[in-house]
């Protein structure tokens, strides 16, 4: 939780729209939704903000 409330406040001071999580891979990025504790976390903190973000998984 607390590195979820980081990602939150550091987007927030560096008006920050989009949140990506993941690591490139070697043609690009793969693309997939992984469903993990921390990112549903994530996700219902960020629903309760003001502002909208997007959110893109990459594994």
């Amino acid at each position: 939780p607390d590195v979820i409330t980081g990602i939150i406040e550091f987007a927030n001071e560096k008006n920050i729209t989009k949140i990506v999580l993941g690591k490139p891979a070697k043609k690009g990025y793969l693309k997939k939704i992984i469903t993990t504790p921390i990112v549903d976390k994530l996700i219902e903190a960020v629903s309760k903000e003001e502002r909208d973000y997007d959110i893109e998984i990459i594994a």
